[in-house]
């Protein structure tokens, strides 16, 4: 079958890069030539090199059928990551022109993409602003058609960019690969932009299957461009600042160009606001276990706080978990079938679940809840003095933290009643640490940018070009819940586990939290030791300790620091023998 690319209006030249017995010359790594079969000629077109056009072709020509033209030739196509652009395809190319950058002020070209039909979720942020900053959070990663962004190759001018993720799993969605931050690339550069879905994958591979992202940059500007940007949320936080300059100069009567740009870039971080304000939205809304049979299996609340580690440290009696935290202090299982603790509690509640039994009985004290199904020795207990109801409800919470003079207070574990929902590490309201304080919902950034480009035309067929970037892109960001605790659930590997303090003959501990332990022990709790002294064991959030950059000077500030340096020169030219123009290029970068 004969297969043609049809010419455009505008382009009737056609170059002839390979005839049927002449291999391709590629010189240097990057240009590669494969014909798919042993036949006249290949039709490209002259006028322009936009590799990512080239990928478009090729799939176009994979289609069965015909392209009408005046005159029928047979045609093969060369893939590779410089083959010049086709004069014609059947799947469309979105191009994004310097105009719209410049009308739209645009930061960085993602913001661009995100605005097509194609272009699907990326990053949390086209100003690489994710909530956190592990591993690559950060990033504007494009994501075409919402796949993965690492299924969406990036290239410049036609070649591979530098990535900027991390080798590890630990990169957002486990989606390892060869992204490219965008925003390192100066909008001001940008000459076109060109998108590419489907034809990818056959011509680059895998990290192609969702599509192609090619920015071609200006090489002959001409003159000086300065542009100052800000902006603030409407909550009156997050504020950003950007500066960029753009110049360049034409020489040798425009057979030279040299052409320099920097950009700086600073945001705000923007955190939660615990304490209401403009973000009330944000404020502690977490996910729980419904208590209810029916609904759905978990609902949202709101002002969630971690009873397990209230500003003064949670006191317990063990420094290991057994349990879980999970577990609701209610349980609203069906007392048929139970077994262990929840039978016991069944066969003296009249067969009522512990949620349906304190829901009708109000006064119910909920300590002796915690201190029945609470994970044992995570929250103090003593026997149940009561007798009415110690049988199925042996044990009483006594849960206990330090107070700012150092003395042993009751903590407040909220509004933990039916029909409220509530578990041992989340509860509405209370004294516990606020999951709020530690939510971050976009990174501060500050970025600096700089390129250098020049290009020379050493003869009618031959030029010269070099590109030259530097980038540094800082983030930092408020730690998230328990990013730096010590408690029952840590790894003793890490060294989170909690920390023990022995009791006796210590002069930090205060004569009224040793009698108050000594009570506890005289109410039948039992007490653990530790190299044969009595111990008890505290668990804590330690974030205000270790920084003081989040709300309440609570957080750990974490951040990141991503540096790129980046050098891309190319020797390129053509020639005519044989009746054929031949293209070549030399490149390293």
């Amino acid at each position: 079958m004969t297969k043609k690319i049809g010419t455009s209006g505008s382009s009737s030249k056609f170059r002839y890069l390979l005839g049927a017995s002449a291999a391709a010359l590629a010189i240097g790594g990057v240009s590669t030539a494969v014909a798919e079969d042993a036949v006249e000629d290949i039709v490209v077109d002259a006028t322009n090199s936009s590799a990512i056009a080239a990928a478009a072709a090729v799939a176009a020509i994979q289609q069965d059928g015909d392209v009408a033209d005046d005159e029928d030739r047979d045609v093969v196509v060369v893939t590779g990551s410089r083959i010049r652009r086709p004069v014609d395809t059947t799947i469309d190319v979105s191009t994004i022109g310097a105009a719209e950058f410049e009308d739209r002020a645009f930061t960085n070209p993602l913001q661009a993409i995100d605005d097509l039909p194609i272009g699907g979720f990326g990053n949390f942020s086209p100003n690489n602003q994710g909530p956190n900053t592990q591993r690559g959070d950060n990033g504007a990663f494009p994501d075409l058609l919402n796949i993965g962004t690492n299924r969406t190759l990036t290239l410049v001018d036609g070649r591979r960019f530098v990535g900027s993720t991390q080798a590890t799993v630990f990169v957002p969605g486990n989606a390892n690969g060869v992204q490219v931050d965008l925003s390192i690339i100066n909008p001001a550069l940008i000459e076109r932009t060109e998108v590419l879905t489907v034809g990818g994958g056959p011509i680059y591979g895998a990290d192609a299957v969702a599509g192609v992202v090619n920015i071609i940059l200006k090489d002959d500007f001409e003159g000086l461009n300065l542009l100052a940007q800000g902006g603030i949320t409407q909550e009156g936080d997050g504020e950003n600042y950007r500066f960029t300059g753009l110049w360049g100069k034409n020489f040798d009567d425009g057979r030279g160009n040299l052409t320099i740009s920097g950009e700086y870039f600073h945001a705000e971080r923007i955190q939660a606001d615990p304490d209401g304000g403009d973000r009330p939205l944000d404020r502690g809304i977490s996910p729980i276990t419904n208590p209810n049979s029916a609904g759905p299996e978990q609902i949202f609340i709101a002002n969630s706080t971690n009873p397990l580690q209230p500003a003064g440290g949670l006191v317990s009696f063990e420094n290991a978990l057994t349990g879980s935290v999970d577990a609701p202090i209610f349980p609203s299982a069906s007392c048929t079938g139970a077994t262990g603790t929840l039978a016991t509690f069944c066969a003296g509640s009249g067969g009522l679940s512990p949620f349906a039994f304190a829901q009708a009985n109000p006064g119910i004290d909920p300590n002796l809840f915690i201190g029945t199904f609470a994970p044992a020795n995570s929250v103090p207990f003593i026997p149940n003095p009561d007798g009415a109801t110690n049988t199925f409800l042996p044990n009483l919470a006594v849960p206990l933290t330090f107070d700012s003079s150092g003395n042993l207070v009751p903590v407040d574990f909220g509004n933990i009643a039916p029909p409220n929902p509530a578990a041992i590490n989340e509860t509405i309201g209370g004294s516990g640490f606020r999951i709020s304080d530690n939510r971050n919902i976009q990174s501060g950034t500050e970025r600096i940018v700089a390129n250098g480009m020049f290009k020379y035309e050493l003869t009618d067929n031959m030029t010269f070009k070099t590109n030259l970037l530097y980038s540094r892109v800082e983030s930092d960001a408020i730690g998230q819940t328990g990013s730096g605790f010590n408690w029952m659930g840590g790894s003793s590997t890490a060294g989170s586990r909690a920390t023990p303090i022995y009791i006796d003959q210590n002069p930090l501990l205060s004569a009224s939290a040793l009698a108050t332990l000594n009570q506890l022990e005289a109410d039948g709790a039992v007490l653990p030791t530790l190299n044969g002294e009595r111990v008890i064991y505290i668990n804590r959030d330690q974030g205000d300790i270790i920084s003081r950059g989040g709300p309440n000077n609570t957080g750990v500030i974490s951040g990141d620091e991503l540096t790129t340096w980046r050098s891309a020169s190319e020797l390129s030219g053509e020639f005519e023998a044989l009746n054929r123009d031949f293209y070549w290029d030399v490149s390293f970068v």
